[in-house]
């Protein structure tokens, strides 16, 4: 939470910077000081509302990349609102300019969803030393070898790489799917030897004729 809001903090004086070329006018700075705790006020309730602090970051997922996403849009969101309240109900100036709600909002996102891949990369090479590791492909680029990569990824233990999927379905074939390139089943036999150790099957069930 607290990495959370120095961002917050950075990003905000960053968007000033930014917006006014590093020369803010001096009313400017002077709304700044005013609004910077609301900012984070608001930050601070959405963060634990939206439970963004409390995911494992090493272990960070899609699904962590668009909760943040939507925690950082509805205080962006409730900023702008904010503005048009006090413009249209009291004296007939907004908080700060929308040119600032806007960077802020870009910083803070870009900034927070960075930190947390950066720190999931950087403990998966500090907790997976160098050393001879097997290079295994997927049969099945579905749901279930999408889980099957996952699961060995996060295995600081396992000694296996995931070094493509085969899938049966052509629609899939030369795409990737987090990093790891899908080839057609029937390139599956092509593999040398050398290149693949081991095969996993990722798929639910399978008919007499697949297996």
């Amino acid at each position: 939470m607290l990495i959370d809001i120095t961002i917050c903090f950075v990003a905000f004086i960053l968007a000033y910077l930014v917006r006014f070329e590093f020369k803010p006018p001096r009313i400017e700075i002077d709304l700044a000081r005013v609004f910077l705790p609301i900012l984070l006020g608001v930050r601070i309730v959405t963060f634990y509302l939206g439970k963004t602090y409390a995911g494992i970051i090493r272990y960070t997922s899609s699904q962590d990349t668009v909760r943040i996403f939507y925690v950082i849009t509805a205080g962006s969101l409730f900023f702008a609102i904010l503005n048009q309240v006090r413009f249209y109900f009291f004296d007939q100036q907004y908080f700060i300019p929308y040119s600032i709600i806007i960077l802020e909002y870009l910083l803070t996102l870009f900034a927070m969803i960075v930190s947390r891949i950066a720190v999931k990369v950087l403990y998966m090479e500090l907790k997976t030393p160098e050393k001879a590791r097997r290079r295994v492909v997927i049969y099945g680029a579905g749901e279930s070898g999408l889980i099957t990569k996952r699961a060995i990824d996060r295995d600081s233990r396992s000694d296996m790489e995931v070094f493509a999927f085969v899938d049966e379905d052509h629609g899939k074939s030369g795409k990737t799917m987090e990093g790891a390139a899908i080839f057609p089943l029937k390139n599956l036999m092509n593999f040398s030897s050398g290149k693949v150790d081991e095969v996993i099957i990722a798929i639910p069930s399978l008919d007499k004729e697949e297996s």
